[in-house]
């Protein structure tokens, strides 16, 4: 396998993932609040928000990931990418009074890859890389 660390940090971002998604199916059933039903009880709103913002961040940080260990290396991916799980996990335990620092440490995960991928991206069209 190519990148090891990197697959790895990605399966714990997923399981991170699963387990919100989880909270979710947790929370619906202690206050009896079926789907499609987003509302009903302040705590499955706040679920399904943790949940979403999940999700919306997902899609823009595992291309990054990828694409940093594709342009850099294996190690540097995931020594930042690690960072996302780590504060995801921070954010869905402390939302919704909470959940800034965790929100704060995924954030720098997200943009420390997407500047090494701009950097390695500028570097390869220059002809340094």
């Amino acid at each position: 396998m190519a990148f090891p660390l990197t697959a790895f940090v990605s399966a714990l971002s997923l399981l991170v993932y699963l387990l919100v998604l989880m909270n979710v199916s947790r929370v619906r059933s202690k206050f009896e609040i079926w789907g499609p039903a987003t509302t009903g009880a302040y705590e499955l709103e706040c679920a399904i928000r943790s949940q979403t913002n999940l999700t919306e961040h997902l899609v823009m940080f595992l291309p990054l990931l990828w694409l940093c260990a594709a342009i850099h290396t294996d190690l540097l991916a995931a020594a930042v990418g690690v960072l996302f799980p780590v504060g995801r996990t921070i954010y869905a335990l402390r939302y919704p009074d909470r959940h800034r620092p965790g929100f704060l440490i995924q954030f720098a995960s997200e943009m420390g890859l997407f500047l090494a991928v701009i950097i390695g991206l500028v570097m390869v069209a220059i002809g340094l890389k």
